[in-house]
């Protein structure tokens, strides 16, 4: 099956929704040590014209303040099947990712917050190093650093 293009950056967003299972626009942001949130935007909406990424996103007022949550679309868990790298058994559970309770969601988004978190608290002579579930079923992840 031929997929559409994607960017580099857009890969990096894939990978980032694999590792992390859901997050907003500014956690991605953060992640990417990107500048510019209209760039990150034109990158998201993309991927969600190409289904690579889904979005959940209410119209609600109360609601509408809160930025929206992305997670991989079909079209990404194809792509990311396609390359190799991730195991099967963690492939298969992003196909039921639309589907979680509002507790999953908001767990996984305080990991990436708390991964975050202790990415900005590293310095020089101070590393912190954060690995999610994601990390310790892929075989080739090394923890030593």
């Amino acid at each position: 099956m031929n997929l559409p293009k994607i960017t580099n950056k857009q890969q990096e967003i894939l990978q980032l929704l694999y590792t992390y299972r859901y997050l907003n626009r500014i956690q991605i942001q953060t992640l990417l040590h990107h500048k510019n949130r209209k760039t990150i935007n034109t990158w998201l909406q993309d991927l969600r014209d190409k289904h690579y990424v889904e979005w959940i996103y209410s119209t609600d007022y109360t609601k509408r303040r809160t930025p929206a949550i992305y997670y991989l679309g079909i079209n990404g868990v194809r792509y990311l099947r396609s390359t190799e790298a991730y195991p099967a058994s963690e492939i298969r559970k992003r196909y039921y990712d639309s589907g979680r309770s509002e507790g999953f969601i908001s767990h996984s988004m305080a990991v990436a917050d708390i991964c975050i978190e202790l990415e900005q608290k590293s310095s020089e002579s101070l590393r912190y190093v954060a690995h999610t579930a994601a990390d310790y079923a892929r075989p080739t992840t090394s923890f030593i650093s």
